[in-house]
């Protein structure tokens, strides 16, 4: 049996500091381990990659876009110098958001995981609040803890559909959230404090969530129903 094709992309794989590679590379493995069980899994590392975007997906079923760092402001019309601004990769920036636009023109099943719900809501005209409080953990880049906190799904939404009820344990750690949210997307997850938790585009299937379902910690039927939702939407 042929198995559909997956790619993974990750901003790049150049890390200010050790903790942080520990972390983003446990992190990338474990989507990668999950995946591999069901698709040919190609990763992808967008800012060193000049390939178009639609060369990048020429022949793949679905995409995935990793979580990582900030994205540069540029592509949403803010300035750098915001508090807690971390290293920036434009030309890597600039390579996802052509792959979500690529996605949505080919109707291609895309997954955006923190840093790539964000680039959803950017690639499609939404901002991002810059720095916010209240959804990190201050020992992460130690000990790979993520907080732990509720969202409230809306009903007859992609992730409904694909089996989440009505509230969600998730395992979250951000400090850039989606502020304005862009038109073409519906947002259809938000936690207590009214953080935009989960978006996805009515008419292509493309979803992006804010949480981490990959983390090992996280309950493993999370990601394994995102993957799912993945497979479906190869038949919609």
């Amino acid at each position: 049996m042929i198995r559909p094709r997956l790619l993974v992309s990750a901003l790049t794989d150049h890390r200010p500091t050790c903790r942080e590679q520990s972390l983003l590379e446990a992190l990338q493995g474990s989507v990668l381990s999950q995946a591999v069980t069901s698709w040919d899994v190609q990763l992808h590392i967008a800012d060193s990659d000049p390939r178009p975007a639609s060369e990048v997906v020429e022949g793949i079923d679905a995409v995935i876009l990793l979580g990582g760092p900030d994205v540069h402001p540029e592509f949403y019309g803010m300035d750098t110098g915001y508090p807690r601004e971390g290293q920036h990769w434009p030309d890597g920036d600039r390579r996802q958001i052509e792959l979500v636009l690529e996605c949505r023109q080919r109707g291609l099943p895309l997954l955006g995981i923190c840093r790539g719900h964000q680039v959803i809501n950017v690639a499609y005209g939404g901002t991002l609040i810059q720095d916010m409080d209240g959804h990190e953990s201050p020992t992460l880049l130690d000990d790979h803890r993520f907080s732990r906190h509720q969202v409230i799904l809306e009903d007859e939404s992609s992730l409904t559909r694909a089996g989440f009820g009505h509230e969600l344990t998730v395992s979250s750690a951000h400090h850039q959230a989606i502020d304005r949210l862009a038109t073409g997307l519906r947002s259809i997850a938000c936690s207590s404090d009214g953080t935009i938790e989960a978006v996805e585009d009515p008419h292509a299937p493309i979803v992006g969530v804010q949480w981490h379902p990959e983390d090992p910690r996280s309950d493993r039927y999370s990601f394994e129903l995102l993957l799912g939702m993945l497979r479906e939407g190869l038949h919609s």
